[in-house]
Protein backbone atom coordinates (compact mmCIF):
# COMPACT_ATOMS: atom_id res chain seq x y z
CA UNK A 1 0.00 0.00 0.00
CA UNK A 2 1.01 3.60 -0.78
CA UNK A 3 -0.09 7.07 0.03
CA UNK A 4 0.09 9.56 -2.69
CA UNK A 5 -1.62 12.16 -4.55
CA UNK A 6 -4.84 11.33 -7.10
CA UNK A 7 -3.25 9.88 -10.16
CA UNK A 8 -6.56 10.64 -12.62
CA UNK A 9 -10.64 11.45 -11.82
CA UNK A 10 -11.35 7.86 -11.47
CA UNK A 11 -9.46 7.43 -8.38
CA UNK A 12 -11.31 10.78 -6.78
CA UNK A 13 -14.37 8.93 -7.91
CA UNK A 14 -13.37 5.99 -5.94
CA UNK A 15 -12.34 8.03 -2.90
CA UNK A 16 -15.86 9.92 -2.57
CA UNK A 17 -17.60 6.62 -2.71
CA UNK A 18 -15.08 5.39 0.18
CA UNK A 19 -16.26 8.40 1.85
CA UNK A 20 -20.02 8.07 1.30
CA UNK A 21 -20.08 4.33 2.65
CA UNK A 22 -17.98 5.44 5.50
CA UNK A 23 -19.88 8.67 6.96
CA UNK A 24 -23.43 7.42 6.49
CA UNK A 25 -25.43 6.18 8.37
CA UNK A 26 -27.52 6.60 5.16
CA UNK A 27 -24.80 6.30 2.32
CA UNK A 28 -26.90 7.65 -0.59
CA UNK A 29 -27.74 11.30 1.64
CA UNK A 30 -24.06 10.94 2.05
CA UNK A 31 -23.07 10.20 -1.23
CA UNK A 32 -25.61 13.26 -2.46
CA UNK A 33 -23.66 15.35 -0.22
CA UNK A 34 -20.54 14.60 -0.92
CA UNK A 35 -21.66 15.44 -4.37
CA UNK A 36 -22.84 18.94 -3.55
CA UNK A 37 -19.43 19.45 -2.01
CA UNK A 38 -17.56 18.23 -5.07
CA UNK A 39 -20.37 21.13 -7.42
CA UNK A 40 -19.51 23.90 -4.94
CA UNK A 41 -15.48 23.58 -5.01
CA UNK A 42 -14.80 21.19 -7.96
CA UNK A 43 -11.01 19.78 -7.17
CA UNK A 44 -8.77 21.51 -9.23
CA UNK A 45 -5.33 19.80 -8.97
CA UNK A 46 -5.64 16.10 -8.26
CA UNK A 47 -2.63 16.28 -5.93
CA UNK A 48 -4.87 17.91 -3.62
CA UNK A 49 -6.78 14.51 -3.32
CA UNK A 50 -4.10 12.84 -0.79
CA UNK A 51 -4.99 8.93 -1.18
CA UNK A 52 -4.29 5.87 0.57
CA UNK A 53 -4.06 3.03 -2.31
CA UNK A 54 -3.95 -0.99 -1.74
CA UNK A 55 -3.28 -1.75 -5.88
CA UNK A 56 -6.10 -0.84 -7.97
CA UNK A 57 -8.13 0.32 -4.80
CA UNK A 58 -8.36 2.90 -2.58
CA UNK A 59 -8.95 2.93 0.98
CA UNK A 60 -8.12 6.08 2.55
CA UNK A 61 -8.16 9.44 1.30
CA UNK A 62 -8.16 13.09 2.63
CA UNK A 63 -8.92 16.40 0.30
CA UNK A 64 -7.90 19.49 0.47
CA UNK A 65 -9.60 22.71 -0.04
CA UNK A 66 -7.91 26.34 -0.77
CA UNK A 67 -9.50 28.91 1.88
CA UNK A 68 -8.39 32.88 2.51
CA UNK A 69 -8.26 34.42 5.21
CA UNK A 70 -8.30 37.93 6.54
CA UNK A 71 -5.76 38.89 9.08
CA UNK A 72 -3.40 42.01 10.14
CA UNK A 73 -0.47 40.51 7.66
CA UNK A 74 -3.32 40.69 4.94
CA UNK A 75 -4.83 37.58 3.07
CA UNK A 76 -3.29 34.89 4.06
CA UNK A 77 -3.66 31.27 2.43
CA UNK A 78 -4.82 27.96 4.55
CA UNK A 79 -5.78 24.73 3.34
CA UNK A 80 -8.76 23.04 4.43
CA UNK A 81 -9.28 19.26 5.55
CA UNK A 82 -12.27 17.69 4.90
CA UNK A 83 -13.47 14.15 3.74
CA UNK A 84 -10.61 12.22 5.73
CA UNK A 85 -11.70 9.09 6.14
CA UNK A 86 -10.12 5.28 5.96
CA UNK A 87 -11.37 1.74 5.23
CA UNK A 88 -12.34 0.20 8.25
CA UNK A 89 -10.61 -2.61 7.75
CA UNK A 90 -7.12 -0.80 8.02
CA UNK A 91 -8.31 1.63 11.46
CA UNK A 92 -5.98 1.48 14.23
CA UNK A 93 -2.64 0.74 11.68
CA UNK A 94 -1.33 4.21 11.29
CA UNK A 95 -2.58 4.68 7.94
CA UNK A 96 -4.78 7.50 9.14
CA UNK A 97 -1.75 9.50 10.54
CA UNK A 98 0.08 8.58 7.52
CA UNK A 99 -2.88 9.98 5.02
CA UNK A 100 -2.96 12.81 7.02
CA UNK A 101 0.75 13.43 7.61
CA UNK A 102 0.89 13.54 3.88
CA UNK A 103 -2.03 16.42 3.64
CA UNK A 104 -0.33 18.84 5.51
CA UNK A 105 2.88 18.20 3.45
CA UNK A 106 0.87 18.81 0.54
CA UNK A 107 -0.54 21.67 2.40
CA UNK A 108 3.10 22.92 2.99
CA UNK A 109 3.86 22.85 -0.95
CA UNK A 110 1.35 24.84 -1.91
CA UNK A 111 2.45 27.51 0.78
CA UNK A 112 -0.69 27.55 3.81
CA UNK A 113 -0.16 29.14 6.12
CA UNK A 114 -2.06 27.09 8.29
CA UNK A 115 -4.59 24.01 8.62
CA UNK A 116 -7.58 24.43 9.28
CA UNK A 117 -10.74 21.67 9.63
CA UNK A 118 -14.06 21.25 11.45
CA UNK A 119 -14.57 17.81 13.52
CA UNK A 120 -17.66 16.62 14.11
CA UNK A 121 -17.21 15.20 17.34
CA UNK A 122 -13.75 14.36 19.58
CA UNK A 123 -11.13 11.85 17.87
CA UNK A 124 -9.83 10.88 21.22
CA UNK A 125 -7.13 13.01 20.88
CA UNK A 126 -6.51 12.38 17.28
CA UNK A 127 -6.43 15.64 15.73
CA UNK A 128 -4.26 17.06 18.28
CA UNK A 129 -1.60 14.58 18.02
CA UNK A 130 -0.54 15.76 14.66
CA UNK A 131 -0.01 19.54 15.79
CA UNK A 132 -3.91 21.00 15.59
CA UNK A 133 -5.62 22.62 17.98
CA UNK A 134 -9.12 23.85 19.14
CA UNK A 135 -9.84 27.54 19.31
CA UNK A 136 -13.76 27.73 18.16
CA UNK A 137 -14.36 30.83 20.52
CA UNK A 138 -17.09 32.94 20.22
CA UNK A 139 -18.83 35.89 22.40
CA UNK A 140 -22.14 34.78 23.78
CA UNK A 141 -24.17 37.95 24.72
CA UNK A 142 -27.36 37.96 25.87
CA UNK A 143 -29.28 41.35 25.73
CA UNK A 144 -32.99 42.76 27.68
CA UNK A 145 -34.15 45.41 25.11
CA UNK A 146 -31.03 47.85 25.47
CA UNK A 147 -31.29 51.31 26.31
CA UNK A 148 -32.63 53.69 24.32
CA UNK A 149 -33.65 51.18 21.54
CA UNK A 150 -37.40 52.16 21.72
CA UNK A 151 -37.04 55.53 20.36
CA UNK A 152 -35.65 54.21 17.66
CA UNK A 153 -38.19 51.33 17.26
CA UNK A 154 -40.62 54.07 17.04
CA UNK A 155 -38.91 55.71 14.38
CA UNK A 156 -37.64 53.00 12.35
CA UNK A 157 -38.90 52.93 8.85
CA UNK A 158 -37.28 49.72 7.87
CA UNK A 159 -38.51 45.80 8.43
CA UNK A 160 -37.27 42.40 7.83
CA UNK A 161 -37.52 39.57 4.91
CA UNK A 162 -36.66 35.94 5.59
CA UNK A 163 -34.69 33.90 3.29
CA UNK A 164 -31.37 33.95 1.33
CA UNK A 165 -32.15 36.30 -2.14
CA UNK A 166 -30.12 36.33 -5.27
CA UNK A 167 -30.69 40.44 -6.17
CA UNK A 168 -28.84 41.17 -2.68
CA UNK A 169 -26.01 39.38 -3.96
CA UNK A 170 -23.89 42.30 -3.91
CA UNK A 171 -25.11 43.92 -1.02
CA UNK A 172 -24.22 40.25 0.77
CA UNK A 173 -20.65 40.80 -0.04
CA UNK A 174 -19.99 44.12 0.51
CA UNK A 175 -21.32 44.04 4.33
CA UNK A 176 -19.81 40.91 5.25
CA UNK A 177 -16.64 42.46 3.76
CA UNK A 178 -16.91 45.38 5.76
CA UNK A 179 -17.94 43.14 9.09
CA UNK A 180 -15.27 40.38 9.07
CA UNK A 181 -12.36 41.95 7.37
CA UNK A 182 -10.85 43.48 10.55
CA UNK A 183 -11.18 40.39 12.48
CA UNK A 184 -8.38 38.13 13.05
CA UNK A 185 -8.61 34.94 10.72
CA UNK A 186 -12.06 35.14 9.50
CA UNK A 187 -13.07 33.75 6.31
CA UNK A 188 -12.48 35.70 3.23
CA UNK A 189 -15.55 35.31 0.59
CA UNK A 190 -14.69 35.85 -3.25
CA UNK A 191 -17.48 36.69 -5.42
CA UNK A 192 -17.77 32.70 -6.42
CA UNK A 193 -18.34 31.86 -2.77
CA UNK A 194 -21.58 34.46 -3.14
CA UNK A 195 -23.18 33.48 -6.47
CA UNK A 196 -24.01 29.73 -4.67
CA UNK A 197 -24.85 31.14 -1.28
CA UNK A 198 -28.18 29.14 -1.79
CA UNK A 199 -26.26 25.78 -1.97
CA UNK A 200 -24.07 26.67 0.63
CA UNK A 201 -26.68 27.23 3.15
CA UNK A 202 -28.54 24.01 2.22
CA UNK A 203 -28.41 21.34 5.25
CA UNK A 204 -26.51 23.61 7.57
CA UNK A 205 -29.49 26.31 8.02
CA UNK A 206 -33.18 26.51 8.09
CA UNK A 207 -33.54 29.13 4.92
CA UNK A 208 -36.00 30.96 7.18
CA UNK A 209 -33.08 31.45 9.84
CA UNK A 210 -31.55 33.92 6.85
CA UNK A 211 -32.50 37.49 7.67
CA UNK A 212 -32.51 40.44 5.46
CA UNK A 213 -32.90 43.93 7.26
CA UNK A 214 -34.33 46.63 4.98
CA UNK A 215 -34.74 50.64 4.70
CA UNK A 216 -37.24 51.57 2.77
CA UNK A 217 -37.38 48.09 0.84
CA UNK A 218 -33.10 48.43 0.30
CA UNK A 219 -31.57 45.94 1.78
CA UNK A 220 -29.02 47.03 4.32
CA UNK A 221 -27.40 43.95 5.61
CA UNK A 222 -28.00 40.13 7.07
CA UNK A 223 -28.24 37.71 10.05
CA UNK A 224 -28.15 34.42 9.94
CA UNK A 225 -29.76 32.49 13.54
CA UNK A 226 -29.05 28.98 14.54
CA UNK A 227 -31.08 27.57 17.46
CA UNK A 228 -32.62 31.06 18.39
CA UNK A 229 -29.10 32.41 18.37
CA UNK A 230 -27.55 35.33 15.95
CA UNK A 231 -24.61 33.35 14.80
CA UNK A 232 -23.61 36.18 11.89
CA UNK A 233 -24.56 39.45 11.55
CA UNK A 234 -23.11 42.07 8.77
CA UNK A 235 -23.92 45.65 7.73
CA UNK A 236 -21.67 48.31 5.85
CA UNK A 237 -20.77 50.88 8.08
CA UNK A 238 -23.21 53.42 7.61
CA UNK A 239 -25.62 51.38 8.14
CA UNK A 240 -25.33 50.07 11.37
CA UNK A 241 -27.55 51.73 13.73
CA UNK A 242 -30.57 51.51 11.40
CA UNK A 243 -29.19 47.27 11.11
CA UNK A 244 -29.34 47.28 15.27
CA UNK A 245 -32.98 48.41 15.15
CA UNK A 246 -34.46 46.16 12.76
CA UNK A 247 -32.17 43.15 14.70
CA UNK A 248 -34.12 43.84 17.73
CA UNK A 249 -36.90 44.87 16.03
CA UNK A 250 -37.47 41.04 14.59
CA UNK A 251 -36.63 39.75 18.42
CA UNK A 252 -38.89 42.12 19.84
CA UNK A 253 -41.37 40.52 17.81
CA UNK A 254 -40.69 36.60 17.06
CA UNK A 255 -38.70 35.93 20.05
CA UNK A 256 -39.43 37.89 22.83
CA UNK A 257 -37.00 40.95 24.11
CA UNK A 258 -33.93 38.50 25.16
CA UNK A 259 -31.59 38.61 21.90
CA UNK A 260 -28.39 36.93 22.19
CA UNK A 261 -25.65 37.02 19.58
CA UNK A 262 -22.84 34.58 19.73
CA UNK A 263 -20.23 35.96 17.23
CA UNK A 264 -16.92 36.35 17.23
CA UNK A 265 -15.19 38.64 19.59
CA UNK A 266 -14.32 42.05 18.11
CA UNK A 267 -17.58 41.82 16.17
CA UNK A 268 -18.63 45.43 15.78
CA UNK A 269 -22.09 44.20 16.70
CA UNK A 270 -21.25 43.10 19.82
CA UNK A 271 -19.68 46.45 20.47
CA UNK A 272 -22.27 48.59 19.52
CA UNK A 273 -24.66 46.96 21.71
CA UNK A 274 -22.55 47.31 24.28
CA UNK A 275 -22.60 50.71 24.07
CA UNK A 276 -26.24 50.57 24.56
CA UNK A 277 -25.44 48.93 27.77
CA UNK A 278 -28.24 46.55 29.55
CA UNK A 279 -26.35 43.59 28.89
CA UNK A 280 -27.77 40.43 30.95
CA UNK A 281 -24.54 38.23 30.43
CA UNK A 282 -21.39 37.57 28.85
CA UNK A 283 -19.68 34.51 28.61
CA UNK A 284 -17.09 33.02 25.86
CA UNK A 285 -18.13 29.36 24.07
CA UNK A 286 -15.21 27.35 23.12
CA UNK A 287 -16.19 24.84 19.66
CA UNK A 288 -12.87 22.56 20.13
CA UNK A 289 -13.99 21.31 16.81
CA UNK A 290 -12.77 24.78 14.97
CA UNK A 291 -9.04 23.34 14.59
CA UNK A 292 -5.83 25.15 13.63
CA UNK A 293 -2.59 23.98 12.34
CA UNK A 294 0.42 26.16 11.92
CA UNK A 295 2.61 25.05 9.00
CA UNK A 296 4.45 28.58 7.84
CA UNK A 297 5.81 30.25 11.34
CA UNK A 298 7.26 33.53 9.63
CA UNK A 299 3.25 34.31 8.28
CA UNK A 300 1.33 33.00 11.32
CA UNK A 301 4.31 35.23 13.44
CA UNK A 302 3.56 38.39 11.36
CA UNK A 303 0.24 37.42 12.07
CA UNK A 304 0.75 37.21 15.90
CA UNK A 305 2.74 40.77 15.82
CA UNK A 306 -0.12 42.41 14.11
CA UNK A 307 -2.39 41.64 16.49
CA UNK A 308 -0.67 42.94 19.66
CA UNK A 309 1.10 46.22 21.05
CA UNK A 310 4.54 46.40 20.95
CA UNK A 311 5.42 45.78 24.14
CA UNK A 312 4.52 41.98 23.38
CA UNK A 313 6.96 42.08 20.19
CA UNK A 314 10.25 40.37 22.44
CA UNK A 315 7.80 37.68 23.85
CA UNK A 316 6.52 36.25 20.15
CA UNK A 317 9.89 36.65 18.92
CA UNK A 318 11.25 34.12 21.83
CA UNK A 319 8.24 31.98 21.50
CA UNK A 320 8.77 31.37 17.47
CA UNK A 321 12.55 31.26 17.91
CA UNK A 322 11.91 28.26 20.40
CA UNK A 323 9.21 26.43 19.00
CA UNK A 324 10.26 23.90 15.81
CA UNK A 325 6.42 23.61 14.14
CA UNK A 326 7.59 20.55 11.78
CA UNK A 327 7.32 18.45 15.31
CA UNK A 328 3.54 18.00 16.21
CA UNK A 329 3.61 18.51 19.76
CA UNK A 330 5.68 21.42 19.71
CA UNK A 331 3.45 23.01 16.63
CA UNK A 332 0.53 22.22 19.14
CA UNK A 333 2.06 24.18 22.27
CA UNK A 334 3.16 27.40 20.24
CA UNK A 335 -0.58 27.45 19.01
CA UNK A 336 -1.89 27.01 22.89
CA UNK A 337 0.42 29.62 24.10
CA UNK A 338 -0.34 32.27 21.67
CA UNK A 339 -4.20 31.91 22.49
CA UNK A 340 -3.42 32.05 26.33
CA UNK A 341 -4.49 28.16 26.81
CA UNK A 342 -0.45 28.10 28.73
CA UNK A 343 1.24 30.72 29.63
CA UNK A 344 4.57 31.48 27.97
CA UNK A 345 6.57 30.00 31.29
CA UNK A 346 4.21 27.06 30.62
CA UNK A 347 4.64 26.42 26.70
CA UNK A 348 8.29 25.88 27.53
CA UNK A 349 7.24 23.21 30.60
CA UNK A 350 6.35 19.55 30.20
CA UNK A 351 2.70 19.89 30.72
CA UNK A 352 0.23 18.04 27.95
CA UNK A 353 -2.58 19.19 29.91
CA UNK A 354 -2.78 22.95 30.88
CA UNK A 355 -5.76 23.73 32.73
CA UNK A 356 -4.99 27.95 33.64
CA UNK A 357 -5.73 30.24 31.04
CA UNK A 358 -2.94 32.72 30.33
CA UNK A 359 -3.13 35.89 28.94
CA UNK A 360 -3.79 35.87 24.84
CA UNK A 361 -2.00 36.81 22.76
CA UNK A 362 -4.48 37.25 20.14
CA UNK A 363 -7.28 39.35 21.69
CA UNK A 364 -9.97 37.95 18.87
CA UNK A 365 -9.64 34.56 18.40
CA UNK A 366 -10.07 32.90 15.50
CA UNK A 367 -14.14 31.42 14.78
CA UNK A 368 -16.17 30.71 12.29
CA UNK A 369 -19.74 30.83 10.69
CA UNK A 370 -21.51 27.42 10.43
CA UNK A 371 -21.89 28.71 6.66
CA UNK A 372 -18.19 28.40 6.27
CA UNK A 373 -17.86 24.62 8.14
CA UNK A 374 -15.70 22.79 5.22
Amino acid sequence: MEVRGAKNPREVDEAYELVAKIFGPNYFEAKEVKAEVRALEPLQNLADAVLVVDGEDVVGFVRLLDRQFYSPAGLVKAGGITSVCIHPDLRGQGWGRRVMEAALQRSWQRGDAFSILFARRAVDGWYPKLGYVGIGCHLELRLERPFGIDSLLSSFAGTTQIGAIEAYRDIYTAAYADSYQGLILSFYRDAEWWQNLKQRLARRINPEDFINVLVRDKPIGYFILKQGRVIEAASPGQHRADFITGLTQFFTIFDSEKLTLALPSGHWCIEFLRRMNHTLSVRYSWDGGHMIRILNKSVFKDIVLGSVGSESYQIVDELFEYYNISEHESARRLLLTIIGVLTPAQGKQASKNPVVLGTSLLPMLPTWSIVDEL
